[in-house]
């Protein structure tokens, strides 16, 4: 899965991917907000049982902590969580080129996604 390609594609319509993926894909907010980018990678890691890097142990604790808690109150499934965290990715990168940290994020993504894989929608 290439998101920069994706991004900057103009054919997406008949595509396999999920509608609202392809909705956030074809519209995207462009919201700026590499923490946002940073804590959704850091959540596919933790789903993923990848280790985060040190300099993300803040935001991993912050998030193993809110799972805990969230566990018997949230009933969404791994596919429908997975699918929020695609789509806030892509509405908080900064433009259709990502920028160098957002590309490294991605490639962390890419590393969470293909363990996920078939949680994927």
């Amino acid at each position: 899965m290439d998101l920069p390609a994706l991004l900057e594609s103009e054919i997406l319509a008949n595509s396999s991917i999920d509608k609202d993926i392809l909705k956030a894909l074809n519209k995207p907010a462009y919201h700026n907000n590499v923490d946002e980018v940073t804590k959704t990678v850091v959540m596919m890691e933790l789903m993923a049982g990848i280790e985060s890097p040190d300099s993300d142990k803040a935001i991993k604790q912050l998030l193993t902590l809110e799972m805990l808690q969230n566990k018997f109150s949230q009933q969404v499934g791994e596919t429908e969580k997975l699918k929020g965290l695609l789509i806030t990715f892509i509405s908080n990168v900064k433009a259709k080129k990502l920028s160098a940290a957002e590309s490294k994020l991605w490639k962390r993504a890419q590393a969470a996604l293909s363990v996920l894989a078939k949680h994927l929608p």
